[in-house]
């Protein structure tokens, strides 16, 4: 199995959070990774719901009227650690920490840089 799968939103687990906004549109995630980003039935935003090889999903999501660039990162409300949860989303999308403009740790009082661990 590769990092991580598309799933359809119809076969989310649980409640979601916001955990971190990344730099990157929905258009360009598209053209990098081959997301495909649906309305689902709700006009104001678009999401992929993403499963990573550990079976936890995220979900990357776009609200058409947010005042600033970037795609929402949700993860699962009873996952634990909202750093280490970033971790695994970057690490199975190959990404750095630098497409990270904003995160759940870093407003909670981390120290802003997530390692492995």
């Amino acid at each position: 199995m590769s990092d991580w799968i598309q799933v359809d939103e119809g076969r989310r687990k649980a409640s979601l959070r916001p955990i971190a906004m990344l730099a990157c549109e929905p258009a360009e995630l598209t053209a990098r990774f081959g997301l495909r980003f649906a309305a689902e039935g709700h006009a104001d935003s678009t999401a992929a719901l993403i499963q990573t090889a550990s079976g936890r999903q995220y979900m990357l999501l776009r609200h058409h009227d947010a005042p600033a660039v970037g795609t929402e990162l949700l993860a699962p409300e009873d996952s634990g650690d909202p750093r280490q949860r970033l971790i695994e989303f970057l690490q199975a999308f190959g990404l750095d920490r630098h497409v990270v403009t904003w995160s759940l740790a870093e407003a909670d009082g981390g120290d802003g840089s997530p390692t492995a661990g």
